[in-house]
């Protein structure tokens, strides 16, 4: 260790480690404290606003009538709009019945070669057609729409929440990110027909998940709070559609396309 060159790059290193060591804690510091000091706002009244839940749909058919059927029951208000990426299956048969015999259900049918290029140009079909859709007069600034996953279940307070003095009832804000947790978190056997090593395994990975979903990602989005700024993932975010309409103004469609499928819908 006489060579004075090595002991520059060594110390150099120890330096870098340093700050990389600093940095992160730093980093968990910020994320970590409004996390825990973090309490739930005051619900607000969601008939103020008008609600539309667009649903990205893709084969299915095993869970698409549930999701159709729980939105209605617990939002009546809200309209639902199932966007049909061209399934082989019969989801696209399951969301048109339901949409013949309530008007609050509407779906948007893609066929190749424009579908299946990812969910945020599944959104923005939708989109286009709640533009064709609604009256000229509406008020686009008490529209909000929700995105929802084919097999998601919004918590029956969902849109109170979401219309909070903090949220949208504060007219400055137009995004709102809701928390993601796992439906079968507490499923002892996710694989019915398998052992107890896979049901072992599967129990592990959806509380990870869970976990990731709940813990970190949450904490981060609590942080985004002191910022004013959103990060929208493909589960569970909800905008203005005057929102939307500015960012389609600048973009051309509101959702823009990208490698991961969760983040192609980031507005």
């Amino acid at each position: 260790m006489n060579n004075p060159v090595i002991q520059v790059a060594v110390a150099v290193a120890q330096a870098i480690a340093l700050l990389m060591s600093v940095a992160f804690i730093t980093y968990v510091l910020i994320i970590v404290v409004p996390f825990s000091r973090y309490r739930p706002r005051l619900p607000g009244n969601p008939d103020f606003h008008s609600w539309h839940l667009f649903v990205p749909a893709l084969n299915e058919e095993q869970v698409i009538g549930g999701t159709i059927d729980y939105l209605r029951a617990v939002f009546p208000a809200a309209h639902v709009w199932i966007i049909d990426d061209d399934s082989d299956d019969r989801t696209g048969r399951i969301a048109a019945h339901r949409a013949q015999f309530d008007p609050f259900v509407h779906v948007v049918s893609r066929r190749q070669p424009d579908a299946r290029t990812g969910k945020g140009n599944a959104l923005n079909a939708a989109y286009r057609a709640l533009n064709e859709w609604m009256p000229a007069f509406a008020d686009r600034r008490r529209t909000i729409i929700g995105v929802i996953d084919a097999d998601g279940r919004p918590a029956p307070n969902c849109l109170e929440v979401c219309a909070g003095d903090t949220l949208f009832g504060d007219p400055g804000v137009g995004s709102v990110q809701i928390m993601v947790q796992m439906i079968n978190r507490d499923d002892h056997r996710p694989f019915p027909h398998r052992g107890r090593l896979v049901n072992g395994l599967g129990r592990t990975l959806v509380r990870l998940q869970d976990l990731e979903f709940r813990i970190p990602i949450s904490a981060i989005q609590t942080a985004r709070r002191y910022t004013r700024s959103v990060g929208l993932g493909g589960n569970g975010q909800f905008s203005r559609l005057s929102a939307l309409d500015v960012v389609a103004d600048k973009n051309g469609d509101p959702w823009r396309g990208a490698p991961l499928e969760d983040y192609a819908c980031t507005c």
